[in-house]
């Protein structure tokens, strides 16, 4: 094949990823589950894996604690310049933007904008004065078992305070959260549906809600519509 033609397909294949892309992945979500949390003490992830393998007992657990779903719902999150709150069900959703299948949470009750200029901001940096937890999850094959899981990592956090534009960050206090670092299993999916986030009795999404009247200008809010997939059932799904 002439080296030319060679090139030219590569630049035309180029140019298609990059127009079609950016569409393919605004079909696809990233997706979070914000959950009662259940335990009368911090459950190892050994521990966590196996109940949710058995979806009987962690149901059970959640049932108890049912009297405190309203602690999921309103909870402020944000991620690649997207601000949403978790729904009644304690769901929380954006657009996917990124292709790789790691995600990094960040947990803290504020974050702040390093402007360039007007409403145009260079990134965001965490307040160092508020307490932060950072983690990663990974969804890698698991060399034995051949299955997709989440490998669940707590990270330092960042020395120069900087937050990466694809790190979805939970606003609220860490101490109200909790995260099982370790594995848990998943399925294939081109959503990125992350493994659920628990969270504590002592949350207060008031404080972080107020915080964002302040900021609000620098996100763009998830805007939703209902798919119909049968003739009775409808999917709710993100928009770009």
């Amino acid at each position: 094949m002439n080296i030319n033609h060679f090139l030219l397909r590569i630049a035309v294949f180029s140019t298609f990823l990059s127009l079609h892309l950016p569409l393919a992945l605004q079909a696809t979500v990233v997706s979070l589950s914000l959950q009662p949390y259940p335990f009368a003490k911090e459950p190892t992830s050994e521990q966590l894996s196996g109940i949710l393998r058995q979806p009987g007992k962690l149901g059970a657990r959640v049932l108890l604690s049912a009297q405190a779903i309203e602690r999921t719902q309103g909870i402020v999150g944000t991620y690649n310049g997207f601000v949403s709150f978790s729904d009644q069900n304690g769901q929380i959703t954006f657009p996917r933007m990124q292709t790789k299948d790691t995600v990094s949470i960040l947990i803290t009750e504020r974050i702040t904008p390093v402007i360039m200029f007007g409403n145009t901001i260079h990134h965001w940096q965490r307040d160092p004065a508020a307490p932060a937890d950072l983690y990663t999850l990974s969804r890698i094959t698991n060399t034995q078992t051949k299955k997709l899981e989440w490998l669940i990592e707590k990270m330092q956090l960042p020395a120069n305070d900087r937050i990466e534009l694809d790190t979805l960050v939970l606003l609220g206090k860490p101490s109200a959260f909790y995260l099982p670092v370790g594995t848990i299993p998943t399925e294939a999916n081109p959503n990125l549906l992350l493994p659920p986030v628990y969270v504590k009795k002592n949350i207060n999404s008031t404080i972080p809600a107020l915080w964002l009247i302040k900021v609000r200008q620098f996100f763009k809010p998830v805007a939703k519509e209902f798919k119909k997939v049968t003739d009775t059932y409808y999917s709710e799904q993100p928009l770009q």
